[in-house]
């Protein structure tokens, strides 16, 4: 519900919030590959170079999809030396509705910290964006892509919601700038995770294929997007600036 949305920005803002000067105590943690590492192993498995990629039922299953992969991929890997100027804090790194306690339409409990890692805050934000605002569906039913109402309304709360903070403020330009990329790099992400557990749950190919193909479709709705999201995107920050 909208209610239920405008409070999971809020809550993820405020997370955000409060990791600021958080230091982990394992240097394990600050050794996890990330974003733009998982980017750089997918476009060799996409090649078919390494890993899951040499299986032959994957192949098959992306082959289509293979040209366009590679080309979304390498677009989305020119965010590695902007992000250098970022700094990291904790990150959730799984924030969807799956993962929230609601109680009358108020988030009151965040869990499943399995991901957890040192990252960048504008990408826990378009991972969030990509499970809050998809639209699941066929795409010549005019469904699948994003829903922009959605996006719009989880982006100003949470910019919002960081105007009165002390520690983070809301996003920089560079963040805002960096967003669009980065939205296909959180769905890239998402794909990964996916197609990595195809491959080591054959009793689950059915519903992997499921969501391998939502996501597939949002990856091709977003490349198509990219001069409407970009838009949208600047005028919701913008805004708030002034």
């Amino acid at each position: 519900s909208k209610p239920e949305l405008i409070s999971a920005a809020e809550v993820l803002a405020q997370l955000h919030d409060a990791a600021i000067g958080f230091q982990p105590a394992s240097v394990n943690v600050l050794n996890q590959p990330f974003i733009t590492d998982l980017l750089e192993k997918l476009y060799l498995e996409v090649a078919g170079e390494i890993g899951p990629f040499q299986n032959r039922r994957i192949q098959e299953f992306i082959n289509s999809h293979r040209s366009k992969l590679s080309t979304v991929i390498k677009h989305s890997l020119t965010v590695k030396k902007p992000l250098d100027t970022i700094s990291n804090i904790a990150i959730h790194s799984d924030y969807h509705p799956g993962n929230l306690k609601f109680r009358h339409n108020r988030v009151v409990g965040v869990f499943d910290f399995d991901w957890s890692r040192m990252g960048y805050r504008v990408f826990d934000l378009s991972l969030a964006l990509i499970y809050f605002a998809g639209r699941w569906g066929n795409k010549k039913k005019g469904q699948g892509g994003l829903d922009l109402n959605k996006f719009e309304l989880f982006l100003r709360t949470y910019n919002k919601a960081l105007i009165s903070k002390t520690q983070l403020s809301p996003l920089s330009a560079i963040e805002v700038e960096l967003l669009p990329r980065l939205l296909a790099a959180a769905n890239l992400f998402i794909l990964k995770w996916e197609l990595d557990e195809y491959i080591v749950n054959p009793s689950e190919h059915q519903e992997s294929t499921i969501y391998i193909n939502h996501n597939m479709n949002l990856m091709n709705w977003l490349n198509e997007s990219t001069v409407q999201i970009k838009g949208l995107i600047a005028t919701t920050c913008n805004s708030q600036v002034r």
